[in-house]
């Protein structure tokens, strides 16, 4: 369980550094880390919790210079979206491994979506924005992989990148707080988050999460991060196989 602690922490770390500069999804990498801590209705929730408290430090940094216009054409069909998308998980948390199956199914092909890069570089016209928030907010709310969609259209806004970075995070934080809030009616009603097994990874992905943002402006430039991106893709799609099969 140690080790288990300790690569959740170094991925943590990893994910909340690179997701500042390079668009890496933090719900991709830490979703499948948290499915070998806990039961599947119960990690993506976890995800959340982390996800939004990872935007949420981010947010305080960049919150002038977010585009209101642009977050309002996006994000209000997100956060409409979000509420869809956070529902249907709800309701399958009841077939653990329907959802099981699901999940994998998404964490193999959200990650390797993210590795083509006529993917990472696709950008549709702004006036499909409100299209591209539904899309963003219903797999955000399912699944907490939000950033991929939500890129491709912020990339077509005309923003500076300073602009893109806060927008694109006050975007995801009106998802996060909106996924969370109906999450709350199957999360806070199961008695595992009283229990360490709940608490624990999620404090250390937390720290571990904001840690390497604090510290991403001098790390990255230093990392090999094609060579941190194939790892961890490869964990990924290993994880996503074990889900599918009932493995984990």
């Amino acid at each position: 369980m140690v080790t288990e602690y300790i690569i959740l922490a170094l991925l943590s770390f990893v994910a909340g550094g690179l997701t500042l500069f390079t668009g890496f999804g933090l719900s991709t990498i830490l979703l499948p880390v948290f499915m070998i801590f806990l039961p599947a209705t119960i990690a993506v929730p976890s995800t959340a919790i982390v996800h939004f408290l990872n935007n949420f430090y981010k947010l305080s940094i960049y919150f002038k210079k977010i585009d209101i216009k642009v977050l309002l054409r996006f994000g209000v069909p997100a956060l409409l979206a979000a509420v869809g998308g956070a529902l249907l998980l709800n309701k399958l948390s009841s077939d653990e491994r329907s959802l099981e199956i699901l999940l994998g199914i998404l964490i193999i092909s959200i990650a390797f979506l993210e590795m083509l890069p006529f993917v990472k570089k696709l950008t549709i016209d702004l006036k499909w924005a409100p299209v591209g928030g539904v899309i963003s907010g219903f797999f955000g709310g399912l699944s907490g992989h939000q950033g991929l969609f939500r890129s491709a259209f912020l990339l077509k806004s005309g923003l500076n990148k300073t602009s893109f970075i806060a927008t694109g995070v006050g975007i995801a934080v009106l998802v996060d707080i909106t996924r969370l809030s109906v999450y709350g009616s199957t999360l806070f009603t199961t008695s595992i988050i009283s229990t360490q097994n709940f608490w624990l990874p999620v404090i250390i992905s937390t720290a571990s999460a904001l840690f390497g943002v604090s510290l991403a402006t001098d790390l990255v430039k230093k990392m090999t991060i094609d060579l941190i991106r194939n790892m961890v893709y490869v964990f990924i799609f290993v994880t996503g196989v074990l889900l599918i099969l009932g493995k984990i």
